[in-house]
């Protein structure tokens, strides 16, 4: 098996920065442009099409930005692997088979860094629910997060396909500022959510520091 170097994990780790910092950046650009970053936004699929001068800038960022927290969302199991592994992982976008090799106590980490998300997530929703958003509709959300076995398994499509297709698939992913069913894509409100990608960069540079 080859042998990992510091330089690569270091430029793995260096990439995953990188993304974070588009992603962040994004989502500044996205409050400063749109007046109503602290509340909560729904759009059916209809709406959106129908509001589309209004909304497409915000939806666009945040879109982007649910792709680049997936390439984070990668990277970090592929990182956290090969420190415990001493060797890089092959090159494909299954994570999933890569998280179940992972030591228990990473896997333990991973899937409390991802509870905390969804919880984070269902706490702002129910906030929500009952209020009146910014298009002056009740807000009336009821739709399922992604658990983690999910989103690693999932998280291999939105790598090869989302990029092209811009397709919302599943359940919902908890990753980004953005949720969705068949029938509504709701916009929640950034600075309100934990950030479950960035706690798991943070996570995987501890381990490469120790």
């Amino acid at each position: 098996m080859e042998q990992h170097t510091d330089s690569d994990l270091n430029r793995k780790i260096s990439m995953a920065k990188s993304f974070l910092d588009s992603a962040e950046l994004l989502e500044r650009t996205t409050n400063h442009i749109v007046a109503e970053p602290q509340e909560i936004e729904v759009l059916t699929k209809s709406e959106k099409k129908k509001e589309a001068k209004i909304a497409d800038t915000k939806f666009k960022r945040k879109m982007t930005t649910h792709f680049l927290y997936a390439m984070i969302f990668k990277l970090c199991i592929k990182i956290i692997w090969e420190i415990e592994h001493n060797a890089p992982p092959k090159p494909n976008h299954d994570i999933f088979s890569r998280y179940q090799e992972l030591s228990k106590e990473s896997r333990q980490a991973i899937s409390e860094m991802y509870d905390t998300q969804v919880a984070n997530t269902k706490y702002i929703i129910s906030q929500a629910n009952g209020q009146v958003d910014n298009h002056g509709n009740v807000v009336k959300i009821n739709i399922p997060l992604q658990s983690l076995e999910e989103a690693l398994k999932s998280n291999a499509q939105v790598i090869r396909d989302f990029k092209y297709d811009g397709k919302l698939n599943g359940n919902s992913s908890v990753f980004a500022s953005i949720i969705w069913d068949d029938k509504e894509i709701s916009i929640l409100p950034t600075a309100k959510l934990v950030v479950f990608p960035e706690r798991l960069l943070e996570y995987a540079i501890s381990l490469n520091t120790q």
